[in-house]
């Protein structure tokens, strides 16, 4: 993976957490990790993990599919 890949896949997540009317800190406490985890993912700091993107995807009624950049899922 590479930084924009990062930031793509932040932005995916924060649009759909916002959807869903979540704070980064919900979200943190729904998947079990820090709210500066979710921040850093969200920002293209670090990327998470597949298992990591599941769970976020569960909590956020989506598929994680749907948080992969298009170039990503083919």
């Amino acid at each position: 993976m590479n930084d924009k890949l990062y930031r793509d896949i932040g932005k995916r997540i924060k649009l759909a957490r916002r959807a869903c009317s979540i704070t980064q800190e919900r979200l943190a406490e729904m998947v079990g990790v820090t709210n500066q985890h979710i921040s850093n993912i969200e920002v293209g700091n670090k990327a998470p993990s597949y298992e990591l993107l599941y769970a976020i995807a569960e909590k956020l009624n989506c598929s994680a599919y749907s948080l992969l950049p298009a170039e990503s899922s083919k």
